[in-house]
C-alpha cells in the first residue's frame, strides 16, 4: 500500500490498490497480479511496498509485465 499512499500524496487519485495474488478487472480486461522478486525501497532506504509483476488478459491479447523482477521458477506458471 505505499506506493498507492505515494501516489495519491503527489496528486494521483485513478489508483486500484492490488496485492501479489489479486485480480483488478479494467475496461480493457482483467489483470491478476503476482509476486516479484526482489527488495523496493525509496532514495531515503526505507522500504515501500511489495514487488510485483502483472498478467494483462484482454481481447486484443495476454501478456505478462514482469516489471524488474529476477527470474525465478514459479515464472513458467504464469
Amino acid at each position: 500500500m505505499g506506493n498507492l499512499k505515494l501516489f495519491n500524496s503527489n496528486g494521483l487519485t485513478n489508483t486500484h490498490p492490488i496485492n501479489p495474488g489479486g485480480k483488478y478487472k479494467f475496461y480493457f480486461g482483467n489483470v491478476t497480479c503476482f509476486k516479484a522478486v526482489h527488495s523496493s525501497s525509496f532514495a531515503d532506504g526505507s522500504y515501500e511496498a511489495l514487488a510485483a509483476g502483472f498478467g494483462f488478459e484482454t481481447t486484443d491479447g495476454n501478456f505478462y509485465y514482469s516489471g524488474d523482477t529476477a527470474f525465478y521458477t514459479e515464472m513458467k506458471l504464469v
